[in-house]
């Protein structure tokens, strides 16, 4: 069995004319999946959290790609500034994924391209259509790879209003791609998402690792972390992972 843990960067409010990200709404909604088997999992959660006893104050503290309010043990403060802690926290934990055995997919959605189009009118139709956009792609991975495995979603909850719209936009993206999505029946995919507490699900936080490296590559090119996730990303055929693991939406 393996579990897809989703997280998303960027906001899903419509945009259709170019501004800075100071407004507070990017050009950029990144969505991605981090797909980990049960046999790699325990291996993963313990490097994590080694990680996370060596650089922080409290190891249940939840770990975010923006590391934001962290608060780091006072060994490591002793001989480094936080900034420098920042940044050899965000490559350990990067390098983790990296070398672990995770599959890596991801759907980009330019805001102000596609907001500009008939395709989208509320920011439910940039869900549904990032979720259709990364279920292809792991789709197309379990097909080329004959994956037998059995899949369940996972994804942060972020309260009883805003899981409803996630849930009928993830329902709804299955129902648009029924002929695309067949292989995800009841015996090899879940056909529900399940919401967890993010604070308490390591791969949850990895996700949410994986979706801010690929956004800040486009919306502030810094490309340093998502070049590292690259080996992570199954390739097609043609040796390329555009348009196969990492899709553009469309």
């Amino acid at each position: 069995m393996s579990i897809l843990y989703i997280d998303e960067c960027g906001t899903s409010t419509l945009k259709t004319t170019k501004s800075t990200i100071e407004d507070g709404n990017s050009d950029y909604f990144i969505m991605s999946g981090i797909l980990i088997e049960t046999e790699e999992m325990e291996n993963m959660y313990w490097s994590y959290r080694k990680l996370k006893e060596d650089f922080l104050e409290d190891d249940l503290i939840e770990l975010k790609s923006s590391l934001k309010k962290i608060k780091f043990c006072d060994e490591k403060l002793k001989s480094n500034d936080r900034r420098q802690l920042k940044n050899e926290l965000k490559t350990e934990v990067y390098n983790l994924i990296s070398n672990s055995n995770c599959k890596i997919f991801g759907a980009q959605f330019d805001k102000i391209k596609m907001c500009n189009t008939e395709k989208i009118k509320t920011k439910d139709d940039v869900y549904r259509l990032c979720f259709e956009t990364l279920l292809e792609g792991l789709v197309s991975y379990i097909n080329s790879n004959e994956i037998d495995s059995k899949i369940i979603v996972m994804i942060d909850g972020m309260g009883k209003d805003h899981n409803k719209k996630i849930y009928k936009a993830y329902r709804d993206a299955l129902a648009s791609k029924k002929e695309v999505l067949k292989n995800f029946n009841e015996k090899r995919f879940s056909p529900t998402i399940n919401f967890v507490d993010s604070e308490f699900t390591f791969g949850c936080q990895l996700a949410d690792f994986v979706a801010g490296a690929f956004w800040r590559g486009l919306e502030r090119n810094e490309k340093k972390f998502s070049k590292l996730l690259i080996p992570r990303l199954p390739k097609g055929q043609n040796g390329e992972f555009i348009n196969f693991s990492y899709r553009i939406c469309k």
